[in-house]
């Protein structure tokens, strides 16, 4: 072989590690603790369950004093918790990588799964507590089925 060719090929080797299969190692520098993805994991759920329980509390409250402004404020601000965990959960999933997931290592797969699984689930509870916020919307706080 030429010498110039040999040498581009050394060059090349350089930069080659060896292979290790320990997961740790393919881990793309030092992650940060979970509490973001968590955040984004747990608080929809939290939200939503929190959300039922005041609705049925406030709702007594709400038909004493002829006033749903606290139903509305109750649902308003979950509803901006749910949107806020999932674009918590958004920016995480790009941050680990958006792309075909491949066979990732343990740390690095599981913050994708659960950014993703925190993302659906801010849209699905979020859904769940509009559909709760809607009766109140058009119904009165004295309605009883």
């Amino acid at each position: 072989m030429a010498p110039d060719v040999r040498a581009d090929f050394l060059v090349a080797e350089d930069n080659v590690r060896e292979r290790s299969d320990n997961p740790q190692d393919r881990v793309p520098g030092k992650l940060k603790p979970d509490v973001a993805v968590w955040l984004g994991f747990l608080a929809s759920p939290a939200a939503a369950l929190t959300h039922l329980q005041l609705s049925y509390v406030f709702d007594h409250t709400s038909c004493s004093t002829r006033s749903t402004v606290l139903i509305h404020a109750v649902s308003a601000v979950l509803l901006a918790i749910v949107v806020i965990a999932g674009i918590v959960s958004h920016r995480e999933w790009v941050k680990v990588g958006s792309g075909d997931p491949g066979q990732l290592p343990g740390p690095v797969g599981s913050r994708r799964f659960l950014s993703l699984a925190g993302m659906l689930g801010a849209f699905i509870f979020g859904l769940f507590i509009l559909a709760q916020w809607f009766p109140n919307l058009l119904l009165g706080p004295c309605i009883r089925t």
